[in-house]
This record gives C-alpha cells, structure tokens and sequence, in this order.
C-alpha cells in the first residue's frame, strides 16, 4: 500500500500554479514532489484549515500525478505531513510524531533565543536583550567584539 504524503500550506494553492511566488524554491518543491511519487509515496498539497478535518485527515487536497497537481473531492488520511503552514496553530500535539517541522521544532525555530540556548555553538555569537539598558551594554559588546576582529583581521 503507498504511503500518502501531504504539504500542508496555510494558504490556498492552485493546481495549476501551487508553488507561485516561490521564487528559485518552486523547483526544489517539485522536486520534493517527484522523489516522493518516485520513491513509491501518494504527494498531495493541502491547504487552509477549514481543509483540516483533525488528526492526519484533509479534504479536497491536490494530488501530484508525477508531472502535475489535480484537485480531488474527498477526504485523504496522510501517513506523513510536512508542515510549511508557519505560526504555532498547526499541528497538534496529538500527531507531532507524524509532522516534520512538527510543534516541538516551530517552536524552537519561533524563538531567536531558544534557537541560540539550543544551537549556539552552531550559530555566530547571539545576545538576549531584555531592555533599553541592557540593548546599550549587549551593543557595546558587539562594537567591541568587531573591533577586535578587524584590529585581527589587519594584522
């Protein structure tokens, strides 16, 4: 039995044009939706959430038939989800364990300072300011820090 994959999008998508305004991104997404259907897996796009019906259920998504988006009538139960909604309403915690880019992970990404907490030796050197004064003293940090590196840097 293939697996059923859906993208979820927040908003409405076209069959004819679903990644319009992606930029260079719209070949990486159909890409993505190639490997999929190659790979042995049902793509589908959903999108709004009055198309999620709860759980892994979404009505009237586009299916991706190897070379192009269809619109089907009907519920679909997804295996898998990739999330590309944005903000925190979606998903669930109830099938965080079938989302990638689930609750967990947006909400890590959402927030600079978590990020920084929980990736820092992988991100350049982050500040956490709490107010004006603070802002001031972290700034000066920073001014320092430059001044270090280019006095460095001439050498």
């Amino acid at each position: 039995m293939r697996k059923k994959i859906i993208m979820f999008f927040n908003k409405e998508k076209s069959e004819k044009k679903p990644f319009f305004g992606f930029g260079e991104k719209e070949a990486v997404y159909f890409d993505f939706f190639k490997q999929g259907t190659s790979s042995g897996a049902d793509m589908y796009i959903a999108s709004k959430e009055k198309n999620y019906q709860g759980g892994l259920k979404f009505k009237d998504p586009l299916f991706f038939d190897g070379k192009k988006f269809k619109k089907i009538s009907g519920l679909i139960t997804a295996d898998a989800i990739y999330d590309r909604s944005g903000g925190l309403k979606f998903p669930s915690h109830k099938i965080s364990q079938k989302v990638l880019n689930n609750l967990a992970f947006k909400s890590l990404c959402y927030s600079k300072n978590k990020m920084y907490e929980t990736l820092g030796e992988f991100m350049p050197k982050s500040f956490k300011i709490k107010n004006q004064k603070d802002f001031e003293k972290k700034l000066n940090c920073f001014l320092q820090m430059k001044w270090l590196l280019s006095s460095h840097l001439k050498v």
